[in-house]
């Protein structure tokens, strides 16, 4: 191969691996008007979700709250194994709500420090607060709990609960419980034996 011919390949190799080395170090585009408006969608979607299940939790509505949740649910209350599937947290719902035959809610509210959207998942953090009271007059009691949820894209654009997870971040506030004076301790040299 001649001088000239062998320089003129080595710049054609060149020119090549540059032009490729740039075309896979794109810079990503920026978002589209329909990528905007679909995680507006989304936020919006989830906010739905988030009102009904206010609403459904305010009026203790069982069946309401069971057709927020996706078919794959898995649930983890506070002090209880996971809980797997439909039909097993509609048992569990069916028996906290029989529970609370003789109470009432009072107040339900979420407050939510984060939501992240991540394809056809979503996340909220954040903690909901309990109001409740018997039905008959006496005290109420108030519960916060820290929550987590991750939510799932139906395929009709609605979102659903797919896992949940909570335990109580305050004690229940409620009558006050006389204090008992602790027992007297024997002597150290007693406590050795």
């Amino acid at each position: 191969m001649r001088p000239a011919s062998l320089l003129l390949f080595c710049f054609l190799v060149t020119f090549v691996s540059m032009s490729v080395g740039q075309t896979t170090h794109r810079r990503p585009s920026p978002k589209t008007q329909s990528d905007t408006s679909s995680a507006a969608e989304d936020r919006a979607a989830i906010q739905e979700l988030d009102d009904k299940e206010i609403k459904a939790n305010l009026a203790l509505d069982v069946k309401a709250l069971e057709l927020l949740w996706d078919p794959e649910i898995i649930t983890m209350p506070p002090g209880h194994a996971a809980i797997s599937g439909l039909e097993a947290n509609s048992a569990y719902l069916e028996q906290e709500a029989k529970a609370m035959e003789n109470f009432q809610i009072l107040g339900y509210e979420q407050a939510w420090q984060e939501v992240r959207i991540t394809g056809d998942y979503a996340y909220e953090l954040g903690t909901v607060q309990t109001r409740i009271g018997p039905m008959n007059p006496g005290p109420e009691v108030d519960t916060t709990y820290n929550m987590m949820r991750i939510l799932k894209k139906q395929p009709d654009g609605s979102w659903r609960i797919y896992r949940a997870i909570w335990n109580t971040a305050s004690v229940p506030k409620g009558p006050e419980k006389p204090t008992e004076t602790p027992a007297e301790k024997p002597p150290a040299e007693d406590r050795l034996h």
